[in-house]
């Protein structure tokens, strides 16, 4: 019987190598939790890079105003470049995430962020800021709409409500974003290096990303451009309005701080900053609320 025991014990122990080492078992590929653990750490970078780049121009506002000698209307021209530029490839990138995936393109267009962050410091004319905020937009926009995609697959996978989390990333990176940029200017680094740092820690973030955010499917089939219609309509014009706020935060928000004399040139970028934390603490809790009430009942209050 005690030959017996010994016997059993021995099979329940784990195979030694000759160097007397334990060797534990395969455990195979990552479970599905693991990779779903990633993929949404991807798409929380993407969100957090996007706001920390479009965050990281609010204090520069004021500052290629002053090195351009620009007056509010061209500044206004100037600004609508940004929008133009966003809005232009928010109207082509779905069919670009149909056709090729989403992964690509984040991952793309937020190095291209990165890369044209500090040409908005450098802009020797007008013009020359009017193109690089074009393609800024453009690179911002084709980031949102990729991002949003790649989010939705990601929600739908976890089976409850992320989205107000990874927007809350967004608002998270404004505030970085600003914060970073307005405490380098206030230390009188120059803008292009303020800025070229920026893009350093956009560019490392935008590849660890790539390392995580899982694809989506595609298609080769089906319209190439759906006309929005109905309930869609109203839901665009409430988006609308709150990009209209938002995008006004950023682009006036400093200049009418400098020009009430409630901070300095150097720290006009601090009214983002407390803008941003609002729209954090707000997201937070967003999808806390949208599972308690739901979608309708949160978006009627």
């Amino acid at each position: 019987m005690e030959r017996i025991i010994e016997m059993r014990t021995l099979e329940h122990q784990p195979a030694v190598t000759a160097m007397g080492i334990g060797r534990r078992p395969d455990t195979g590929p990552p479970d599905k939790g693991f990779r779903q653990r990633k993929a949404r750490l991807g798409v929380r970078l993407a969100f957090l890079v996007a706001g920390f780049g479009m965050a990281c121009w609010a204090p520069l506002v004021p500052v290629a105003r002053e090195r351009l000698s620009i007056d509010e209307g061209v500044l206004g021209l100037l600004l609508l470049c940004l929008g133009l530029g966003s809005v232009g490839a928010m109207a082509c990138v779905g069919v670009l995430c149909t056709r090729f995936g989403t992964r690509r393109l984040i991952v793309l267009s937020g190095l291209g962020m990165a890369a044209i962050l500090p040409l908005l410091s450098l802009a020797p004319t007008p013009i020359g800021l009017g193109v690089a905020l074009a393609f800024f937009g453009a690179c911002l926009g084709s980031l949102d709409v990729a991002m949003n995609i790649n989010a939705l697959e990601v929600e739908r996978l976890a089976g409850r409500p992320m989205m107000s989390g990874f927007h809350a990333l967004y608002s998270l990176g404004g505030f970085a974003g600003a914060g970073f940029m307005t405490a380098l200017l206030s230390l009188e680094v120059a803008p292009w290096v303020a800025t070229l740092l920026g893009a350093g820690l956009m560019c490392c973030s935008m590849l660890l990303a790539s390392r995580c955010l899982s694809e989506t499917t595609r298609s080769g089939h089906g319209p190439v451009v759906v006309a929005p219609r109905g309930i869609v309509l109203l839901i665009a014009a409430l988006a609308a309005i709150t990009f209209l706020v938002e995008g006004a935060m950023v682009d006036w928000s400093a200049l009418l701080s400098i020009q009430t004399d409630l901070t300095n040139p150097e720290q006009a970028g601090i009214g983002f900053v407390l803008f941003s934390v609002a729209m954090t603490l707000g997201r937070l809790v967003g999808d806390t609320i949208v599972l308690r009430l739901g979608d309708r009942l949160t978006v009627r209050f």
